[in-house]
């Protein structure tokens, strides 16, 4: 199992209209250690779902991500297998 975390500095913001977002870290849990990965699994915003699809993500649960000011965002919960099952 291993966690994405996107680091962000203020002195050195993408501006996306120019650069495309990118993954900037990522941290593994020890104990999966070198053990490699299999498939992809991300949390996408309603509009994004079709773009996940159209690149062999599959849906796997819809969920609300509770925001501070008392909305919510629904998500869908999405994943992508590596190598043949």
């Amino acid at each position: 199992m291993f966690y994405v975390y996107v680091l962000h500095s203020t002195s050195d913001k993408l501006d996306p209209a120019r650069e495309p977002a990118h993954i900037r870290a990522f941290f593994v849990h020890p104990d999966w250690a070198r053990r490699g990965f299999s498939s992809i699994e991300l949390a996408a915003t309603l509009p994004g779902e079709p773009f996940y699809a159209a690149f062999k993500f599959s849906a796997l649960e819809r969920y609300d991500v509770p925001l501070t000011n008392g909305l919510s965002l629904p998500v869908v919960r999405m994943r992508k297998y590596l190598t043949p099952k």
